[in-house]
């Protein structure tokens, strides 16, 4: 064992940095089998095959632009494998470029990713670059609320970290992306063809969103709205609904505020205090379980704000997938998914809060028929199922069937 090497990787990466590489030093001979095993199957059935690149270890990114896009695949017969963009660097580019299509998510300017990058295009091989939020832009990089407040060194990271997503997306043939507008962001300023391809439930999920469905029913009179924001980074956007919760909560002794993630409360009223439940952020796997009960559901967003802009329908889904009406602001993914006033209702205004929270609060049928509603459009436009059709249809464009 080289010391002084393992002292300098210490001292380069970290102890993380060190863990992974020695991670990706055990896998690897394992994943260049499996590459060339994929690789020869797919050659005799005559199948395409896509290699798949994660750059978002360990994020609600790569469950939503990776696994599930996975789970598409699967369904589609297509024969994938996905590794980790460090890992690439430990695998010859001859077994990685034997796929027929790179598919990237989210991976940063590196060596060893431009490579292979290059080693596609020189086989005329296409290659997708997938980002899911609008951090690829160092102009845009103020719009992010809580960078307002961090360090410099944190702010330094973001504007480098745009910079190569930019650098790697540039080299792309297509980007994908969860909304219409980053697309048209990529495709307006940047002149790159960018086509959506949305998130989606996986098929547990959405099993788990009927059971809870079937069981909705009042909650010893209580009503009880849902926030979940997960991470710090939504704290100005429930700012711009605290007020109207506020005073809500103080003239519906009825009603409870369920919040689940990062947020601070320091705002709070002692008067509201006792109709607070407050839950730390919890795993992909158990989020279906924190809608068990709730009645309303919210989603909130910065207007006029990009990058907010940029943020997908999730939230939206998820509680649709129980039946539970969603309040959210008109921004561009909602509007996509909500129709005012059917299955979930679209706040353009700081006063549309409170008009339809009131709605909603003083009226259980119309929480009944909007969450209705919404079960209905997620459990038809935000399904494996469906989604793997949309899939289909992009990838027809990019690689024949052969």
């Amino acid at each position: 064992m080289d010391i002084k090497k393992q002292i300098s990787d210490f001292n380069k990466y970290g102890w993380v940095g060190v863990q992974l590489k020695i991670k990706n030093r055990f896998i690897s001979p394992f994943v260049k089998i499996k590459s060339k095993q994929i690789y020869s199957q797919a050659k005799l059935k005559k199948q395409k095959t896509i290699l798949i690149i994660n750059g978002a270890g360990k994020t609600v990114s790569e469950v939503h632009r990776v696994f599930h896009f996975k789970d598409k695949l699967a369904l589609l017969n297509i024969p994938n494998l996905v590794i980790t963009d460090s890992l690439t660097n430990r695998i010859s580019l001859e077994n990685l470029a034997n796929f027929d299509l790179l598919y990237i998510h989210r991976s940063k300017s590196q060596d060893n990713i431009k490579n292979l990058i290059n080693k596609y295009h020189q086989q005329d091989k296409p290659v997708i670059y997938d980002i899911d939020d609008l951090v690829f832009d160092s102009d845009q990089i103020d719009n992010i609320s809580f960078l307002k407040v961090a360090k410099k060194s944190i702010y330094k990271y973001f504007i480098d970290d745009a910079n190569e997503h930019l650098e790697i997306m540039k080299m792309a043939d297509l980007i994908t992306t969860p909304t219409d507008f980053l697309s048209n962001y990529i495709n307006k300023k940047f002149k790159i063809p960018s086509v959506v391809l949305r998130n989606h439930l996986d098929q547990n999920s959405l099993d788990q969103g009927k059971l809870i469905s079937a069981s909705k029913k009042n909650h010893n009179n209580h009503i009880t709205i849902g926030y979940f924001p997960g991470t710090k980074t939504h704290q100005k956007d429930f700012e711009t609904i605290e007020n109207t919760l506020f005073d809500l909560l103080k003239k519906y002794p009825n009603l409870r505020l369920k919040i689940v993630g990062e947020l601070s409360l320091d705002n709070l009223s002692e008067k509201v205090k006792d109709q607070i439940i407050k839950q730390k952020k919890v795993p992909y796997k158990k989020m279906m379980e924190i809608y068990q009960d709730v009645d309303i559901n919210l989603a909130p967003l910065e207007m006029n704000n990009d990058f907010c802009e940029g943020k997908s329908e999730l939230k939206y889904f998820f509680a649709g997938a129980c039946s539970i009406p969603t309040i959210a602001s008109a921004t561009d993914a909602f509007k996509h998914s909500i129709i005012n006033g059917k299955n979930g209702y679209l706040c353009y205004e700081d006063n549309d809060w409170k008009k339809y929270l009131t709605e909603l609060i003083k009226n259980q049928n119309k929480r009944y028929e909007i969450g209705k509603n919404a079960f209905i459009q997620t459990n038809q436009e935000y399904t494996p199922k469906y989604q793997a059709e949309q899939l289909n249809k992009l990838l027809k464009k990019s690689i024949s069937n052969g």
